[in-house]
């Protein structure tokens, strides 16, 4: 089901529904395992918010 927040169609409904001047922040796969998808993201949100796209990650240990 989360499969869809990762696609271009969800991007361009955040972008219809954004204020100008807002912000976008999202959380993707693993950089380690899943770097093709967020190439994918990247790439995609370049194409629809024409501004200043950026890409971050942290590590949030969440198992013991």
């Amino acid at each position: 089901p989360a499969e869809e927040l990762f696609k271009k169609p969800f991007f361009e409904l955040v972008a219809r529904a954004l204020r100008p001047g807002g912000v976008v922040c999202t959380q993707a796969e693993s950089i380690w395992l899943h770097m093709h998808i967020i190439e994918d993201i990247v790439k995609n949100c370049r194409q629809i918010f024409k501004g200043s796209v950026n890409y971050a990650w942290t590590t949030v240990p969440t198992y013991p």
